[in-house]
């Protein structure tokens, strides 16, 4: 049995269903042969971070975090600090 990793940016597009080509592909696998980097699923859920952090943005007014400097917790992992920050 083959077993394939998914690049960030090839999981990205799937979940967001930007190539059909892709999806074709990936359904064509057997799902058991699929899978992602701890790496890879801490891009995915910073990015995810990322966007959440931009909506609330949009729909709430700007203030100070908790931390006294104006960003909260969330932040951390935009600005590249630890993985472990994101959970």
């Amino acid at each position: 049995m083959s077993l394939f990793m998914l690049h960030t940016d090839i999981a990205a597009d799937l979940i967001q269903g930007r190539s059909p080509a892709l999806d074709t592909r990936i359904a064509s696998t057997v799902p058991q042969e699929l899978c992602i980097s701890a790496v890879t699923r801490g891009e995915l859920l910073c990015g995810l971070s990322r966007q959440m952090l931009q909506k609330n943005r949009e729909l709430k007014p700007e203030k100070t975090g908790a931390r006294g400097d104006g960003r909260d917790q969330g932040q951390r992992c935009v600005r590249g600090t630890a993985a472990y920050d994101v959970w």
